[in-house]
């Protein structure tokens, strides 16, 4: 296939299986990320769509784990973040703590 034959640069997570695919469909040569996605990673953390045998997709190289922790610490502080743009009723709901709530004591 032809493709963009570049570099995908540096971000904070592993792309998913689909995304993995789109890259590799578009002749990514490397993709380099921070945390590996242990539930839909597609460099090898869940699957290897990077470099699986095809006869027409050309595999790309991943270089991965780059300060993960600061990268995993990002994607926290990103989805702890409401969208304004949602619909009331699909946004977090957030509970407001009260004076009350720091005094119970945990039953054992």
């Amino acid at each position: 296939s032809s493709g963009i034959n570049a570099e995908w640069p540096l971000r904070p997570g592993e792309p998913c299986i689909m995304c993995a695919g789109l890259l590799r469909y578009f002749n990514i040569r490397k993709v380099t990320f921070g945390c590996g996605n242990d539930r839909f990673g597609g460099n090898g953390s869940v699957l290897s769509v990077h470099d699986a045998l095809s006869d027409i997709l050309v595999p790309y190289e991943v270089s991965g784990g780059h300060e993960a922790d600061r990268a995993m610490n990002l994607l926290k502080l990103f989805y702890e973040q409401e969208n304004i743009n949602a619909p009331q009723e699909k946004r977090k709901k957030k509970e407001k703590s009260t004076d009350c709530d720091s005094a119970l004591i945990p039953l054992l």
